[in-house]
């Protein structure tokens, strides 16, 4: 894949360089990346074009502003070769399965005893849920996406583009070979599984994507407690350690259970759950608030199964305009 022939795309793109993987014989090449940082105007044309060039864009941030090889894009830790594909797994029995096991009490390896580790997942316990209803939006989700791309550049400048030859943005996680999830699985087809049947049930789409963490805009999400729960049920199972490494546990009906205009985001998804966060668009807390764990504690230290992006600031408006940022299930340093 080189973008800059054949597809007519030498106008319109930057000088940048195909990324060769880690991996293999040093002949896999899953990407393209700019050598510097990208705008929104340039995400926003290749997001157009990709309907004809079949390039998805993505807005890649690095573990380290300051790192001259902007890790992991350009140093080549992408390891497309140890994928499946995104097709060969159901989301939902995926999603019921990540549940099954993160919520099983180990009562000799475990900071919190059976009531409490049940509490962090009340009202629902051990028990999954399902998925949450897909909903109807009138908000345009590619409009959407590009208003996000223009936010979170806005937030990290030094963000670069990426174009990875893939249907979609979920399926361009695993065809970059993100190993963003690691700690928990190699395979990053599977949360690519799930976070295509986002797009298609919420109007999610890829954004961005940093050394571990995932972000989305999400055109629409749930309004009331009920769907807010199976939501925050749904996240939990994607990537619990955003609600694990928190400061401190605490029942899901807290966050769920008062209505407000705001949209605040934070590792897990908040965007999801637009109109049901604890804290005012545009606020901070030093102390996690689930069930969504919307803010990491910035006074307690990160184990070595963390995710490793930082806080965001909401953008939001009263309409049902959202976007999401999902801790990308901790992949180390």
């Amino acid at each position: 894949m080189h973008p800059e022939t054949g597809l007519g795309l030498e106008s319109m793109l930057p000088p940048g360089r195909m990324v060769t993987s880690d991996e293999g014989d040093g002949d896999v090449q899953p990407l393209w990346l700019s050598d510097g940082p990208a705008t929104a105007e340039l995400w926003t044309r290749m997001h157009a074009e990709h309907v004809r060039s079949g390039l998805w864009p993505l807005l890649l941030d690095s573990l380290d502003p300051s790192d001259s090889e902007f890790r992991p894009w350009g140093s080549g830790e992408v390891f497309p070769e140890q994928m499946s594909s995104p097709a060969s797994h159901d989301p939902a029995d995926l999603l019921a399965q990540w549940w099954t096991t993160y919520t099983a009490v180990d009562e000799d390896d475990d900071m919190l005893d059976t009531h409490r580790r049940l509490a962090v997942t009340a009202p629902f316990g051990q028990t999954w849920p399902g998925l949450a209803s897909s909903r109807e939006t009138t908000t345009n989700p590619d409009q959407l996406a590009a208003e996000f791309a223009q936010a979170f550049l806005a937030d990290r400048p030094q963000t670069r583009l990426g174009l990875v030859a893939a249907a979609s943005g979920a399926e361009a996680l695993t065809a970059a070979g993100w190993a963003g999830p690691c700690n928990y699985d190699n395979d990053t087809a599977k949360f690519s599984a799930v976070v295509r049947d986002w797009e298609h049930r919420f109007g999610a789409r890829v954004v961005a994507v940093g050394f571990s963490t995932l972000h989305l805009s999400v055109a629409s999400p749930p309004v009331d407690e009920h769907e807010a729960l199976l939501v925050a049920a749904e996240h939990f199972a994607f990537c619990p350690d955003n609600i694990w490494q928190g400061s401190r546990p605490s029942c899901w009906r807290s966050t769920t259970s008062r209505p407000s205009t705001g949209s605040t985001c934070g590792p897990i998804s908040s965007g999801f759950l637009r109109g049901y966060p604890r804290l005012q668009a545009g606020e901070e807390s030093d102390s996690c608030v689930n069930p969504l764990g919307l803010w990491r504690s910035s006074k307690r230290p990160a184990p070595r199964r963390s995710w490793l992006g930082g806080r965001v600031r909401s953008r939001s408006d009263s309409g049902n305009r959202t976007r999401c940022v999902v801790g990308a299930c901790c992949r180390s340093r």
